[in-house]
Parts: C-alpha cells; sequence; structure tokens
C-alpha cells in the first residue's frame, strides 16, 4: 500500500516537472501591408519539430514549447522568413511580402481582391511609375507598363493624351477606347485628363472578362481603374514635389534640302523661284539656265543675305514647370488627403501652351462600428493656346518643311512675307489666336454601413461637371482673313462650347463569410443609375473695328448660331459570387444587366456574364518541400460584355427642319433602328503567374481570345425609302494575343539592388463579318472579311525605268507597267497600321540612396502611310516648296538606278510612301538621388530626394522616316483617322531633360 502511494506521488510530481517544463504560445500572423490575417503561415521552435499553421485569419496556437523557448520562426509563402522573439499574452506578427504578386490587393468593379483571388488578367501599375513624369496627362505614362495594355501618344501637343488600347481594337465604328473609373466613378475624357498624376495610387487595368464584365455594356475595351490616395491613420504627411524642364522636337531621322541644295534642285529642274524669276524677266532670260553662272552665283549671294532657318522660327525649346503640395493623415477614425498642383507647359510651337491649376479632397470618417462616409472631391481649370494642324500652310508643322530656306520672316518694309505658300505661320500666331477653357469637376459621396457582422450596404452618389469654351479669332486685316474675310467687314470670331452634367447613384450589398476554417464565400450585389445631359453652342461673326474688342456682341454682324443638347441614361443590375477553398481554389461568376436609352424599343436590355477559376499550385503539399516555387497560379476564365460607344438618338427616327416656300417645314432626316443594341464581345483568357528562386524570378503568361459581334455599321438601304443607309448591328471582329512579362532582381542585398523587367504582347485581328460581307473603303485602307482590319489598298510601287525615268507600276494582275490607274489597287495583305507586337525592357540599379532607372519602349509589325516623306520628294508638283535632301537622288539620264523617278512625272499616292512603323524608343532614363535617413532625423523630416531625367532622348526606326510614334495624323482631317494609320503634320512628338526635387515632412 505504501508503495502504491509513493508511486502515485511520484508521477504526481513528475507530470508537474514536465507541465512546468513547458508552454503555450498563442498569437495573429498579419500582413504588414494591410493588416489582413496571413492564412497558412507556419510558426516553428528553431531547432526543433514542433509547429502549428496559422487559420484563415491568421491566427495560431503552439502547444507543449519549452518553456526556455524565447525566439519562434516564422514562415509563409510570398513573406520574407523572420525570427520573432517570444512576447508574454498573444503576439502579433507582421510579415512583409517578398514579392508584389499573390499577395497584392487588386481594385476590380466595385470593390478590391487579393491577386489570389483574380481570376483573370489584371495589369497594376502602382504610385511610383507616374510620380514626376513630364507628362501633363497619366495615360501617356501607361506606356511599356503593362502587358497586353498597348499606349500610343496622340501627338505632343502639350497636356495631350494617348491612345490606349487594351488587347487590341474592340470596334470598328463605335469607341475603341477603355473605360475610366475613377475611386469607383467612370468619367469622361474631360475628367481623366484633369487628374492630377501625383494624386494616383495605383492603377488597376481590367483585361479580362471574369473583372471587366462587371461594367456590363461599357467594358468590352477593358477598364482603368484608377484610385486616388487616401490618408493614413497616424501617419501625418506634408509633401511638395517640384519639377521643371525643357521639351524639344524629337529629331527627325532625315535631313532636309539645305539653302544650296535647294537652289541646285530648283536650277536643275529649271524652276526660277518667286525671287529670281522678276530678274529673268528685266533681263530677257527665258530660263534659269540661261543666267550666266557668273551672274547667278551673285543672284544666289544675294538670296543668301535672306536666308531663314524655319525649324528655329517656328519652333523653339519650351519649358514646363510643377508645383504640387499635398497634405495627408488622420487619426483611426478621421482620414485625410488634400492636394494643390499647378502645371504649366510650354508647347513647342510658338502659340501653343498648357496651364492646369487642380485640387482635390479626399476624406473618410468612420463615425462608429457600423458606419463610415466619405468624399472624394476634385477640381481643374485647364487654359490653353492652340495652334491649328490643317494639312496646309496655317499649320507650323507643315510649314517648318514646306518654307524654302531662302525666304525671310520679314519684308523689307518690316511686314510678314506671304512665302510662296501664300501664307506665313508667325504672322498667323499672333493674329489668328485661339484658346480653350476647361472647367471640370468631379466628386461622389458614399456611406456604408455594417450589420449583422458579414454584411456591408455601401450607397455613393457621383457627379462630374464639365464647362468647356473655345474661341477663335481671326484679327482685321491680317493674312487669312485677307483670303477669308469680308473687306467691308474685317475680321471674323467663332466661339463654341459646351456644359456638361453626369451623376450617378449607386448601391452595393456585400457578404463575405468563413465556414470552418477552410471555405470562404462572398457575394456581392446592386444597382446602378447614371444620366447625363449636356448642352452646346456655337456663336460665329464677322466684322470688328477694333481687334482689342472681340467679343460676339460687338461684331458688325453674326453669321452662324447653333444649339444642341441631348441626354442618355442606363440602369444596371450586377451580381458577383466568390469561393475560395483553403485559399488554394478560386472561382467566382458575375452577371449584369444593363438598360440603355441609346438602343432601340427592342433591345433597350442586355445581359453579360462572366466565370473564372484559379488554383494556386504553390500551396499544395506536394509543393511545400520545392524551394525554388515560391508562388505558381494558374487561372482560366470567359465571358461577355460590351460597348454603349454609340451616338444617344441613333436608334429613333429623327426629323430635320428647314424652309420651304418661305415657310417653316420639317422632313424625315434618320429613319431610326428599333432592333439597335450594343455591340457584344465574348473573350476567354488562360494564364499562370509564377514566382520562382527564392522570388527572385516572377511573372505572368497569358493568351486570349476575343470575339466581337453585333458591330454597328450603316446598312445600305433601298433609295425609295428615301435614306442611304441605316445603323445596324451587322459587323464583327476577332482578336487573338499572348502576353508575357517576367521580372528578374540580378542583385538583392542590403545596400545594392539590381532588377530588370520585360513584357512582351503579341496579337492579331480580322474582321468576321460586314453588311453583305462587301469591303468597306477607309481612305487608303479597307474593311475586308477575313482581313486584318484597315488593310491598306493601294497601287503597288515598282521601282524607276532606268531607261525612261518613269516610275513604274504593278496593275491588279502582278504585270509591270509605267501606266498609272487607281484601279489597280490591291488588298496589301499583312500590312495594317495595328502593331503585331509590343512591348517593353527596364532596368533600376540603385546603391544605397542613388538609384539609376531605363526604360525602352518598341512595337512592331505595323506599316503607316508616310504622307510627309510622299510630299518631301513631289519634284515640280511641290517645287514652291522645300524637298528631303535625298530627293536629289533622281534619275537623270539613261541608265541611272536612282531611287526616285524623273521629277517632272506627277507623284502618285502609291506603297511606296508605306513604311514600317517598327521602332525602339529610349523612354525615360532617371538618376535619382535620396537622402539618408540620418541626416533627415537631424533636420526633422522624413525624406527628400532630387532627380534629373529624360524623356524620348532617343529612338530608332530603320523603315519609317520621321518619328514612328504616330497616333493622330492630323487633329483637323476630315475622313476616317484610325490611331497610326498615317502621319500628315500632327503636332510632333517630344523629346525632355527635367529636374526635380521632393520633399516630405
Amino acid at each position: 500500500m505504501n508503495v502504491k502511494r509513493l508511486s502515485a506521488l511520484s508521477l504526481v510530481v513528475l507530470s508537474a516537472n514536465v507541465a512546468m517544463a513547458q508552454k503555450v504560445i498563442k498569437g495573429r500572423v498579419v500582413d504588414a501591408k494591410d493588416g489582413s490575417g496571413v492564412p497558412g503561415a507556419t510558426i516553428k521552435i528553431p531547432g526543433s519539430t514542433l509547429g502549428a499553421k496559422s487559420d484563415f485569419d491568421g491566427n495560431f496556437t503552439l502547444l507543449n514549447a519549452p518553456s526556455d523557448a524565447n525566439t519562434v520562426e516564422v514562415s509563409s509563402i510570398g513573406y520574407d522568413k523572420q525570427m520573432v522573439v517570444v512576447a508574454a499574452g498573444e503576439m502579433v506578427i507582421k510579415m512583409s511580402s517578398k514579392t508584389k504578386t499573390l499577395n497584392d490587393l487588386v481594385v476590380v468593379g466595385y470593390g478590391t481582391q487579393k491577386k489570389e483571388g483574380v481570376s483573370g488578367s489584371v495589369a497594376m501599375v502602382d504610385a511610383k511609375a507616374l510620380e514626376n513624369k513630364p507628362f501633363g496627362s497619366f495615360q501617356n505614362m501607361l506606356q511599356g507598363k503593362a502587358a497586353g495594355v498597348q499606349v500610343t501618344g496622340v501627338n505632343g501637343r502639350p497636356g495631350q493624351n494617348a491612345y490606349i488600347r487594351v488587347r487590341g481594337v474592340g470596334s470598328l465604328s463605335a469607341g475603341t477606347g477603355p473605360l475610366y473609373v475613377v475611386d469607383g466613378q467612370p468619367v469622361s475624357t474631360e475628367a481623366y485628363n484633369s487628374i492630377n498624376p501625383n494624386d494616383i495610387e495605383s492603377i488597376s487595368v481590367l483585361k479580362d472578362p471574369s473583372t471587366a464584365s462587371i461594367y456590363g455594356s461599357r467594358g468590352s475595351n477593358g477598364v482603368v481603374m484608377i484610385t486616388t490616395k487616401k490618408g493614413k491613420a497616424n501617419k501625418t504627411e506634408l509633401k511638395y514635389a517640384f519639377q521643371h524642364g525643357i521639351k524639344t522636337k524629337t529629331k527627325d531621322n532625315f535631313k532636309m534640302m539645305s539653302f544650296d541644295q535647294k537652289l541646285r534642285y530648283e536650277k536643275e529642274l529649271g524652276y526660277a523661284n518667286e525671287y529670281l524669276q522678276p530678274y529673268l524677266d528685266q533681263n530677257g532670260y527665258s530660263t534659269i539656265n540661261d543666267v550666266p553662272d557668273a551672274e547667278y552665283r551673285g543672284l544666289v549671294d544675294q538670296l543668301r543675305k535672306q536666308s531663314t532657318d524655319w525649324n528655329k522660327e517656328l519652333l523653339r525649346s519650351a519649358n514646363f514647370t510643377s508645383h504640387d503640395v499635398s497634405l495627408s493623415g488622420g487619426t483611426d477614425k478621421t482620414r485625410i488627403f488634400l492636394s494643390l498642383q499647378s502645371w504649366k507647359e510650354e508647347g513647342i510651337g510658338y502659340g501653343s501652351d498648357f496651364d492646369r491649376k487642380s485640387g482635390r479632397l479626399n476624406v473618410t470618417h468612420k463615425f462608429n462600428d457600423w458606419f463610415e462616409a466619405g468624399t472624394n472631391l476634385m477640381f481643374a481649370n485647364k487654359k490653353e493656346n492652340l495652334l491649328r494642324e490643317t494639312y496646309n500652310a496655317q499649320n507650323p508643322f507643315f510649314a517648318m518643311y514646306a518654307y524654302n530656306p531662302y525666304e525671310p520672316v520679314y519684308l523689307p518694309d518690316g511686314s510678314y512675307n506671304f512665302t510662296s505658300q501664300g501664307f506665313n505661320v508667325k504672322e498667323g500666331v499672333a493674329n489668328n489666336p485661339e484658346k480653350a477653357n476647361t472647367l471640370n469637376g468631379l466628386a461622389n459621396l458614399y456611406g456604408q454601413v455594417t450589420f449583422l457582422k458579414n454584411f456591408k450596404f455601401r450607397t455613393e452618389l457621383g457627379t462630374e461637371y464639365t464647362n468647356y469654351d473655345r474661341e477663335y479669332f481671326v484679327k482685321p486685316n491680317s493674312i487669312l482673313d485677307y483670303y477669308t474675310g469680308n473687306p467691308a467687314k474685317p475680321g471674323s470670331k467663332t466661339d463654341n462650347g459646351f456644359n456638361k452634367f453626369n451623376y450617378r447613384w449607386t448601391n452595393v450589398l456585400n457578404y463575405n463569410k468563413t465556414l470552418g476554417d477552410k471555405h470562404n464565400i462572398g457575394f456581392l450585389g446592386g444597382t446602378e443609375y447614371t444620366q447625363e445631359e449636356q448642352k452646346s453652342f456655337s456663336i460665329s461673326s464677322r466684322g470688328y473695328a477694333n481687334p482689342d474688342y472681340n467679343v460676339e456682341s460687338v461684331a458688325a454682324e453674326n453669321t452662324g448660331f447653333s444649339t444642341n443638347k441631348y441626354m442618355w441614361t442606363l440602369f444596371s443590375m450586377f451580381a458577383r459570387g466568390e469561393y475560395n477553398y483553403a485559399n488554394k481554389y478560386f472561382v467566382n461568376a458575375s452577371i449584369r444587366r444593363d438598360g440603355s436609352s441609346r438602343f432601340g424599343a427592342e433591345n433597350k436590355y442586355g445581359n453579360f456574364y462572366a466565370a473564372g477559376a484559379s488554383w494556386v499550385i504553390s500551396r499544395e503539399d506536394f509543393l511545400a518541400t520545392a524551394k525554388n516555387i515560391n508562388e505558381l497560379r494558374l487561372f482560366a476564365s470567359i465571358g461577355t460584355s460590351g460597348n454603349n460607344e454609340i451616338g444617344n438618338y441613333e436608334n429613333l427616327q429623327t426629323y430635320a427642319f428647314g424652309r420651304y416656300n418661305s415657310l417653316s417645314a420639317s422632313y424625315p432626316f434618320q429613319p431610326g433602328n428599333p432592333l439597335l443594341t450594343w455591340e457584344k464581345s465574348r473573350m476567354s483568357t488562360i494564364g499562370m503567374d509564377y514566382a520562382f528562386f527564392d522570388s527572385r524570378l516572377s511573372g505572368t503568361v497569358a493568351v486570349f481570345d476575343k470575339t466581337t459581334t453585333s458591330l454597328l455599321l450603316a446598312k445600305p438601304l433601298s433609295l425609295t425609302t428615301g435614306f442611304v443607309s441605316q445603323p445596324s448591328n451587322v459587323g464583327g471582329l476577332s482578336n487573338k494575343g499572348i502576353e508575357i512579362a517576367a521580372a528578374y532582381d540580378i542583385i538583392r542585398t542590403r545596400d545594392w539592388n539590381w532588377n530588370i523587367s520585360a513584357n512582351f504582347t503579341t496579337q492579331k485581328n480580322k474582321v468576321t463579318a460586314l453588311v453583305s460581307n462587301e469591303d468597306i473603303p477607309q481612305d487608303i485602307t479597307r474593311w475586308s472579311v477575313g482581313k486584318a482590319i484597315n488593310t491598306y489598298y493601294l497601287v503597288r510601287y515598282a521601282g524607276v525605268d532606268a531607261q525612261t525615268g518613269k516610275a513604274l507600276y504593278y496593275d491588279k494582275n502582278g504585270q509591270v507597267t509605267d501606266e498609272y490607274k487607281s484601279g489597280d489597287a490591291v488588298y496589301l495583305d499583312g500590312k495594317t497600321p495595328d502593331p503585331r507586337y509590343f512591348g517593353s525592357v527596364t532596368t533600376s540599379v540603385s546603391y544605397k540612396g542613388i538609384t539609376l532607372g531605363v526604360d525602352f519602349y518598341y512595337q512592331g509589325g505595323n506599316y503607316i502611310y508616310n504622307y510627309v516623306w510622299r510630299d518631301l520628294h513631289s519634284g515640280l508638283e511641290a517645287i514652291n516648296q522645300n524637298q528631303a535632301a535625298d530627293a536629289l537622288d533622281y534619275w537623270k539620264q539613261p541608265g541611272d538606278k536612282s531611287v526616285y523617278a524623273d521629277p517632272s512625272q506627277k507623284v502618285y499616292s502609291t506603297d511606296q510612301w508605306l513604311q514600317k512603323g517598327d521602332f525602339i524608343r529610349l523612354r525615360n532614363v532617371t538618376l535619382a538621388y535620396s537622402m539618408p535617413a540620418s541626416i533627415m532625423q537631424k533636420v526633422h523630416m522624413k525624406g527628400a530626394n532630387v532627380y534629373v531625367q529624360g524623356q524620348n532622348l532617343f529612338y530608332k526606326a530603320k523603315h519609317y522616316k520621321g518619328d514612328p510614334e504616330v497616333g493622330l495624323g492630323n487633329s483637323e482631317q476630315t475622313g476616317y483617322n484610325a490611331p497610326g494609320m498615317y502621319s500628315l503634320y500632327a503636332y510632333p512628338q517630344v523629346s525632355t531633360v527635367s529636374f526635380g526635387l521632393n520633399v516630405t515632412l
């Protein structure tokens, strides 16, 4: 009995000693960036096999830990491994993301998601890629930043936008640009061009149906989600940014004729210009070649005294300066971000300027645990001085090539010289001013209620207001007034503009729930109502006694006036459901139903859907020991979206008004179409995200297939109906492509960092349906079923006949002839304005506080019709204007193997002037220095850095003559003008050198 009692006592003591030698470690693992729980993290005791895993919310409990265990090792896929000192009570362990891949928060329609749960392709651009770039518009800053997103500068005009195409051309006649959404609010062109790029926190480009389809009838061309900066709790910052730079025209990769070359060229062709012809007439010479050499040299020497460098006269080194001040901060309840910016930019053409003043106020306030509210306010005022971009002598970018080097700016009496073109741009800039003013305001107000723990309801009202007005004044007795005015009523003026108001009311209900530890579900449902109204006006007049008084009310005569207005509405219902199991298997689906006033009575409503799935393979147990695979995710999706960028009343039969027998009358103007509906796109995507080798190598690969139907085209009608055509949904397109993006950290140490990244996109499009499948001409291109969009349709050039000097052409049958016939034009298969591939290469090297970044952009496979190059080789047709220097290589005698034909012949529009648009461009070089933290602490500052950068410093184009980044061929040219289709003296692209300073207090 005593033995039994002794044994029992010993067992109790031993158990007590064991219990005293162990302890329990509890805590939560969270993401250092947003505080969300990190599921699946491993918490281990170093040197032992003891460990635990965190649950879905990041909570963990490690039982039976040794009493002397004072540190734990914490690791999780996508985060840096760390050693943490064990603290009393429940610990909070913050994990820093190792890479910006699966743990990134992505802004999608009506909310955010971690990238791991997004089943489609989303391109993300953060604030660092947008800060301190020498552009007034953020769109230009996106060039090369994302695979599948083609960005081309419209032209080099100050403050100008860019063309953005997401996964190819989405339409033939409706809009091809993406939908822009700022802080959840779809906005107009005026609004996104008013945004201060330094106010942007991040941009997500929704390329995929699983993300874009939630925007239904407006999402077929992609969606650009812009999130502006917000204040952060308990972190107050005052920032000031200054930037100043100089812009110049990018250099042409060809030379114009010099003073001597142009006179030589004229003499060889027997042409006497307006300065030499009077001498011939006075001295009885029939032709310029009759003048003795000595006399001719004397005439040339006289002309040399008035020689002019027209590039210097018409172009300048243009300054730009920006000042940006922002204040952000707040408490646990209230967060505020306030900013003001002044951006002033001269154009490289005298008389063009851009001046924008903008401000932003973002405020959120959490009233209690269940209710919060906030507002985002932006205002901007843009003032512009504009230049004409016509295809004539009024355009300075035509004149800088066309005006001859021997023509003076002024005549001896001090008046302007009309030049050989009958105009003087310098006079036009001074006496024909054109200016525009735009006031834009953007505001939204939201309230959000959290209830029953898992539900959130958000209601939001968004508004946008734009006031635009333009004035164009032809001063009395100016050169242009001489040509177009009325001598009895000199001077003329045109005013036009519009007021536009848009409002949107959105209501969204969210539900999120975790069932057990592994089942996570989410649901979103809502409604949205949008209405837009616009009123426009145009007034013209003539007869101004004093050019200083140029308001319409003092004109002698009103020559025209008109007003117009429109309204359209859109009502939508949408829903999205999400499910994931163990944060490894994700599925989602969405649906949206849109009703639009723009469409026919029988097609007001349409349904759009999407579904997708993703699998995070790297979280599977069979890859748990794979040291070199940090992240690996497969994703796939399919869905539909639409395009409602058509006229507001094309579905209706409309009437026009006029006069008949001196009486007011109305008559049918448009037939209407009650069946008219939106263009529809269906896209499928499959792809992979990856991060290997301790996340040094990361990237994305995706393949997409996009089919667009119900394209809006003009369907011919019998003339017996009284109409020529009717708008109908009859066309079709397809776009296919591959997107590849990769980044690699070559060096990643405490002091040294060197990384390189690149992206590549290849795309191919094809017309699949047209009206009765008949070809549709579009100037020098055509739409044809089975062919790429805008395939060039031209007569083929066959070179120069060495014996006669005549230009040679191919007829339709491929036979060579010296007779040009427009009927011999054929399709030039594979030759279109759209690049077959594009991408970028970026590298950044940093040592302590010094950083050097270099960006290259490239594209190719496209062709550009070079009207400028054609005009510069037009021989006797354009002998009164300057020519390219290599035009001197023309046929002179039998046997010559010259590049250009006998210049006495007419020059036709053939594929001789169609050139490959392949190029590579040094997009940006930046050298920056950030002050050390130790110095900043001494001066009571949080940070300061200085930088110098160059933009568009160099390009290489083997085949194209001129700058190959062609957006808009000419802003005033009528007719079809697809981006990159032709160059026709648009505002040139610019190079920039700038320096800047950023200070944070």
